[in-house]
């Protein structure tokens, strides 16, 4: 019985040896991260490169393992952030699972993959702790999402779900209320609902009951929509032109008034700094290799050499990463060590 377990840690050991040589190589690789230059930086054969690729392909869910190991170690409270980005391949016409999607960041239809992943934070430090790839018209991307949140959530006894409203459909409030997994997301405008003490069925943006006036800023009420009990918070803001916007938001978390609901669902825009530094500085969307399974592990890996560079705390410089550039390597770079606040007072 010892043996088979020694045999078991040995191939677990192997595959993170392999997934770790191929995140070294992205956090000292300056420029593109293909495999080419990853070997040229380690000086080693593209062989072991591609290797090392090819035994992360094999085994995600050790990957996927290590990189939630890492949160649940810490034992630290969090929330978890799911989003969803385009990793573009305007030039690949081989490569397995692109098809041609809108991209936020250029308000075009380009061709790429799509991405989900999810992060955690604590508001001062972020982990991402899984993903998985999707095409256009994937019906089962939200699901899969969710699923995948609350899974993490009692695995990493996170204390709830931060999301767009993309991720604020029927199926998945239900899931999260069954789950007993808290969650604060953006609600589209358009949702028609009915709030107890007003006639009729009007859609949030037109309801008497999150009128704004004068220098009422934010509301809250409790609202019925497709026969589920909602809290929705309606918040009026200037944009950078000074012009006055509304947003709503929706959240199963009774605790928090509206003006602490809307300092907590500002951290999701974490995950949106995240994606930026993992495709400006590990090269997210570098890989150039057709399969699918290849293009996830490379996603893997580089959601590994981010766990790893930001949990390494001493450097010889020690300089923020936002002043990289994307072309100079990252070995010689730290972030300063932040102590971690109370999530009381963002919330």
């Amino acid at each position: 019985m010892n043996s088979i377990l020694s045999r078991t840690q040995d191939v677990i050991n192997n595959i993170i040896f392999h997934a770790n040589r191929y995140a070294d190589g992205l956090i000292k690789t300056g420029g593109r991260k293909t495999c080419t230059e990853l070997a040229k930086t380690m000086h080693v054969g593209h062989d072991k490169i591609q290797r090392d690729l090819d035994s992360t392909s094999e085994h995600l869910d050790e990957v996927r393992a290590r990189l939630i190991s890492n949160v649940i170690d810490k034992k630290k409270q969090g929330f978890l952030i799911a989003d969803s980005t385009l990793l573009i391949k305007e030039y690949a016409h081989k490569i397995e699972g692109v098809s041609y999607q809108h991209d936020g960041s250029k308000d075009q239809i380009i061709p790429g993959i799509g991405l989900s992943a999810i992060v955690w934070t604590d508001f001062e430090t972020t982990q991402p702790v899984d993903l998985f790839m999707w095409q256009k018209g994937d019906r089962s991307k939200i699901a899969t999402s969710t699923d995948r949140v609350i899974a993490l959530a009692q695995k990493t006894n996170a204390l709830g779900v931060l999301a767009d409203a993309a991720f604020a459909s029927i199926e998945a409030l239900e899931k999260y209320d069954q789950a007993k997994v808290s969650y604060v997301m953006r609600f589209h405008a358009n949702r028609v609902v009915t709030v107890p003490g007003f006639a009729g069925a009007v859609p949030i943006k037109n309801h008497p009951a999150f009128k704004l006036t004068r220098n009422r800023r934010c509301t809250i009420r409790t609202t019925i929509w497709h026969g589920m009990k909602l809290r929705v918070i309606a918040l009026k803001f200037k944009n950078k032109s000074g012009e006055w916007n509304h947003m709503f938001l929706v959240t199963n978390m009774s605790r928090y008034d509206a003006q602490k609901i809307a300092k907590l669902y500002k951290h999701r825009w974490k995950i949106e700094t995240f994606f930026r530094t993992c495709k400006q500085k590990f090269g997210l969307g570098d890989c150039q290799a057709r399969s699918i399974k290849k293009q996830e592990a490379h996603c893997l890996n580089v959601f590994l050499a981010y766990s790893k560079y930001m949990d390494n705390k001493r450097t010889s410089e020690k300089l923020s990463i936002n002043r990289l550039d994307g072309k100079k390597p990252l070995s010689c770079l730290t972030q300063k060590s932040l102590p971690v606040r109370s999530l009381e007072r963002y919330a």
